[in-house]
């Protein structure tokens, strides 16, 4: 049901914040339950969405444009996660190992 691209995310994260192995355990068993309460949350919402608003195929048609488009117009620089405004923000707000 999930990707196994997911791990390496996991596994990038972990190796950029040290997490010590017996903390890995509780974030990867939240993120997988998370990841799946997600995509079937999202799945059923667009079906429902498609069925009852014809317009919907056109919305989430300019939505998947628009993603592309921004994609392939994406620099290909590395950068540093742990220097984003928001997890900077939630290293003061919540404490961290």
């Amino acid at each position: 049901m999930l990707s196994f691209d997911n791990l390496f995310v996991f596994h990038m994260i972990f190796s950029v914040y040290q997490t010590p192995d017996h903390l890995k355990h509780r974030p990867l068993y939240l993120g997988i339950c998370g990841a799946i309460v997600f995509r079937l949350a999202f799945i059923f919402i667009g079906e429902y969405l498609m069925h009852a608003m014809f317009f919907m195929h056109f919305v989430f048609g300019a939505f998947l444009i628009y993603t592309g488009v921004k994609t392939a117009m994406a620099d290909e620089e590395d950068e540093d996660p742990s220097q984003h405004p928001m997890v900077q923000w939630l290293q003061r707000q919540v404490p961290f190992v």
